[in-house]
């Protein structure tokens, strides 16, 4: 039922049914998506290279909790869904793994 979910809410989002996070609904029953068993892993496999602080290219740290949801809007509109730029490259994260971060930003990023 969690994957029939992630699916439908990233099928959402590349309608462009999501343009902004305040738009985007977390599911009824939660998310069991937290930082501890997906934000970190993600962020430090996809983001914290340029978004790490002092040693990233970029001036937008994404390597806490704290960071990560002061920037949350901004994440969810250049990372989640089929038009996403971020991360720039030839490697990105999977179309499950965007629709999961889309999850996980719309339930408030727990």
């Amino acid at each position: 039922m969690k994957h029939f979910i992630a699916l439908c809410f990233f099928l959402l989002a590349a309608c462009g049914q999501f343009p902004e996070l305040e738009a985007a609904a977390c599911p009824d029953e939660g998310t069991a998506l937290r930082y501890d068993n997906f934000a970190q892993p993600f962020f430090s496999a996809w983001c914290v290279e340029c978004h790490g602080g002092q040693l990233g290219h970029s001036s937008r740290a994404f390597n806490t909790l704290e960071l990560i949801r002061a920037s949350q809007s901004r994440i969810f509109a250049n990372a989640t869904g089929p038009n996403a730029p971020m991360p720039p490259g030839p490697d990105e994260p999977s179309a499950a793994e965007r629709a999961q971060l889309a999850q996980w930003l719309a339930c408030g990023a727990p």
